[in-house]
C-alpha cells in the first residue's frame, strides 16, 4: 500500500484492535453518562405564593412560575430570583401564560406593583391580564421572549424596562386601559437592526423615558410623535430632521454626559418638535448655557435648572423670546456670567430668571464692559458680587444694585476700583469690599 506501517499483517491487525478499544472506550462513557443523567420530569407544585413548573431532575434549567396564587398584600409583589423546593434552589427565569391574571378575585385586583427580578428571560402571552389596580411594573433584567397582549384589560400606568430587546411582539402592549402614564426604557440589548416600529404602532404613553445608554431610537416614532413629554440623551440620535412626521411635544427632559448645552446640542431636535416645545428640563450634569443654546424653540416658554451653580452666556436665550429660567433645586444659587455679542449685564437679562432672589453670589467674568440700570436689583440682599481680577467693566449705571447690600470682590486698584469709588450707588450698596467693611 506504499506505507511502512501495513507492511505485514500484524501491524494491520494491531492497527484495527486500537480503533475498536477506542470506540468501546467512548462506548463506555456515554453510557455513563447516560445512566446518570436521568430523563426530565416536569412537574407542578405550590410554594409559597406561586404555582410553579419546573423539571425536578434539571436544577440548572430554572423554574416557571405557572400561576400567582398568593394574596395582594400590601399591594406590592416582588416575583423572587430563586425559589427552593426539597432543598434545591432553582432560579426563576419565566412568567408562563396568564401567570397573573386568570381567575380574577379581590385580592388579584388589589395588586399595584410588580418588580420583576433581573432573572427572568420570558414573560407568556397576557401575563397580565385584567390586572385593573395594577399601575406599576419593574422588569430589571434582559426578557428574550415576550408574550402577546401582556396588560390586555389591565390599569397599568407606568412600565420601567433596564433592558429592552428585540424580543417583543407586534402586539405586546396592546390593549392597555386607557393608556400608559410612563414608559422607561433603559437601555437597548442587541443589533440595532433587529428592531422595527411595528410593536409602538398602536402603543400609547404620555410620556417616554429613553437611558443615556441608548444611541439610536428609531423604533420609537411612533410613539415620539403622539407623547407630550420626552426623557433623552443629547447623544441619541432619534430626532433627525426626516423623523417625526408629526410632533405634540411639549415637554422635553435633556439628559447626558456632556457639561455645557450649545447652540449643536440641540441641534439634532427635529423642527417639528421645536415648533411645539414649551419646557425644557436641563439634567444636572449641565453646568453650562452658551450662546444660542435654545435658538430655534419658537413655543418655547420656561427653561428648568435642577443645579445650584451655572455658567450662564449673555446671550443664552438668543434665538428666542419670553423665555423664563427657573431654578428647580431648593438653596442658594451661584451664578457666573460670560459675555457673547453682547457684553452688557442689563435688567433683561436678569429679569429672564424666575425668583433672582435665589441668587446669593454671581461672578461677572472677562468681556462684560457695562452693568446697567437695576442689572442686579432683584439680587439676594447681603449676596456676593465677584469682578475678575482683570475685569473689562468700565461703566455701571446709576442704580445697577437697586437698595441691596452686597459684599463685593475684585481688583484692589484699576479703573474697575475707580470707578467704583466714584459711584454713588457703589457707596449705598457695598456691605464689604474684599472682606473689609466700608
Amino acid at each position: 500500500m506504499g506505507s511502512n506501517f501495513f507492511k505485514s499483517k500484524k501491524n494491520l491487525v494491531t492497527f484495527i484492535l486500537s480503533i475498536c478499544i477506542v470506540v468501546a472506550i467512548v462506548a463506555t462513557v456515554l453510557l455513563v453518562v447516560l445512566i446518570k443523567s436521568p430523563k426530565p420530569e416536569y412537574v407542578t407544585a405550590r410554594k409559597d405564593n406561586f404555582e410553579v413548573y419546573y423539571d425536578k431532575n434539571g436544577i440548572d434549567k430554572g423554574i416557571a412560575i405557572k400561576k400567582y396564587v398568593g394574596t395582594a398584600g400590601n399591594g406590592m409583589i416582588n416575583v423572587p430570583e430563586t425559589i427552593t423546593i426539597s432543598g434545591n434552589k432553582y432560579i426563576v427565569t419565566e412568567l408562563s401564560d396568564n401567570a397573573f391574571s386568570g381567575v380574577i378575585n379581590d385580592e388579584l385586583t388589589a395588586i399595584d406593583q410588580l418588580n420583576l427580578p433581573d432573572t427572568i428571560v420570558k414573560i407568556g402571552d397576557n401575563a397580565f391580564e385584567k390586572l385593573l389596580a395594577l399601575t406599576t411594573l419593574h422588569i430589571k433584567g434582559t426578557v428574550e421572549n415576550y408574550g402577546s397582549n401582556l396588560f390586555k384589560d389591565s390599569g397599568i400606568k407606568n412600565i420601567t424596562i433596564d433592558n429592552f430587546t428585540a424580543g417583543y411582539k407586534v402586539d405586546t402592549f396592546n390593549n392597555i386601559v386607557g393608556g400608559l402614564d410612563k414608559l422607561n426604557i433603559g437601555n437597548i440589548v442587541g443589533n440595532i437592526n433587529d428592531f422595527s416600529e411595528d410593536f409602538a404602532l398602536n402603543f400609547t404613553t404620555k410620556e417616554l423615558h429613553l437611558g443615556n445608554g441608548i444611541e439610536d431610537a428609531t423604533m420609537f416614532r411612533p410613539i415620539i410623535e403622539k407623547i407630550e413629554t420626552l426623557s433623552y440623551d443629547v447623544s441619541t440620535t432619534l430626532f433627525s430632521q426626516n423623523l417625526l412626521n408629526s410632533s405634540q411635544l411639549k415637554n422635553l427632559y435633556v439628559n447626558g454626559s456632556v457639561k455645557n448645552i450649545t447652540s449643536e446640542t440641540l441641534a439634532n431636535v427635529a423642527n417639528k418638535a421645536k415648533l411645539t416645545i414649551e419646557n425644557i428640563y436641563l439634567g444636572e450634569s449641565f453646568d453650562t448655557i452658551s450662546a444660542g443654546a435654545f435658538a430655534g424653540f419658537t413655543a418655547l416658554k420656561n427653561i428648568y435648572l435642577t443645579r445650584l451653580s451655572y455658567n450662564v452666556n449673555l446671550d443664552a436665550l438668543k434665538g428666542v423670546s419670553g423665555v423664563k429660567f427657573n431654578f428647580v433645586a431648593n438653596g442658594n444659587v451661584s451664578l457666573t456670567i460670560s459675555a457673547g455679542e453682547t457684553t452688557a449685564l442689563s435688567a433683561t437679562f436678569t429679569q429672564s430668571f424666575n425668583e433672582f432672589n435665589k441668587v446669593t453670589a454671581i461672578s461677572i467674568l472677562n468681556g462684560i464692559t457695562e452693568i446697567q440700570s437695576n442689572a442686579l436689583a432683584n439680587i439676594a440682599n447681603e449676596a456676593h458680587v465677584t469682578f475678575a481680577t482683570n475685569s473689562t467693566v468700565t461703566e455701571i449705571k446709576a442704580g445697577a444694585f437697586g437698595t441691596k447690600e452686597l459684599h463685593f470682590h475684585g481688583p484692589s486698584s484699576g479703573t474697575l476700583y475707580n470707578r467704583l469709588c466714584q459711584s454713588s450707588d457703589f457707596a449705598a450698596n457695598v456691605k464689604t469690599y474684599n472682606g473689609e467693611e466700608k
